[in-house]
């Protein structure tokens, strides 16, 4: 796009929809795009839009030269919605980012303000759409990312696996979580000790279950634990 050397996001869409025409069975596309990563370089577009604030005159280019990207995925993402809406075949999109932009050079009060933008770098937009019609509206402002499964697969009305019910306790029951640090809906990190009991369980349960699995002995692939019935 213009003159960056990322694909854009409207052609990664693109390819995305030649694949979800490909065949009228189900399907599991992961895409990771790349127009909005990382350096951002003056030269990427002609920007159009202006950047004001406490920031240095290096910051201030790199962040107009990613929102400028972000305007155009906002309008490529307009354009996939319309195309999903059009096609006879349940589809359902879980979109978000996995972190802001690392550009953020503050002029003065460094420590102070890049404390604060460093607690939402990892907030980040998302949404999942269906172009079929849901009962399912989810009440959570702040989720992980390890929630959107059993989200989707509530807003679907998909059967799960024993698995899967505990991912769905998990983003029902608990609060968003990153390495090791928890959040309420207001994005401000909660104590364990704010927590009811039920709540620790769930959160002891899917800890143990993550172990089990990553660095145990995987006693759970030798259930019917992970199985659709």
């Amino acid at each position: 796009m213009q003159n960056s050397n990322y694909i854009s996001d409207d052609s990664a869409f693109k390819e995305t929809l030649k694949q979800v025409d490909r065949t009228k069975k189900g399907q599991f596309i992961q895409l990771t795009t790349m127009q909005n990563h990382m350096p951002y370089l003056t030269n990427d577009y002609q920007n159009t839009i202006k950047v004001s604030g406490d920031l240095t005159k290096n910051s201030k280019s790199e962040l107009e030269t990613y929102t400028q990207g972000i305007n155009f995925t906002d309008k490529a993402l307009k354009r996939f919605i319309s195309e999903i809406n059009k096609i006879d075949k349940k589809i359902t999109v879980v979109f978000y980012g996995d972190h802001l932009p690392s550009v953020y050079d503050f002029k003065t009060d460094n420590d102070v303000k890049q404390a604060k933008y460093d607690q939402i770098l990892h907030q980040t937009d998302f949404f999942i759409y269906s172009n079929f019609k849901s009962s399912v509206v989810s009440q959570n402002k702040v989720v992980s990312p390890y929630m959107f499964t059993p989200m989707m697969l509530a807003q679907t009305n998909s059967q799960v696996s024993p698995y899967y019910a505990l991912l769905t306790d998990v983003w029902e029951e608990t609060p968003a979580a990153e390495r090791e640090k928890i959040m309420g809906d207001d994005g401000n990190y909660l104590s364990t000790k704010t927590l009811n009991k039920n709540t620790k369980q769930i959160m002891s349960d899917y800890k143990m279950i993550q172990y089990d699995i990553t660095s145990g002995n995987q006693y759970t692939y030798q259930t019917d634990f992970y199985k659709t019935k």
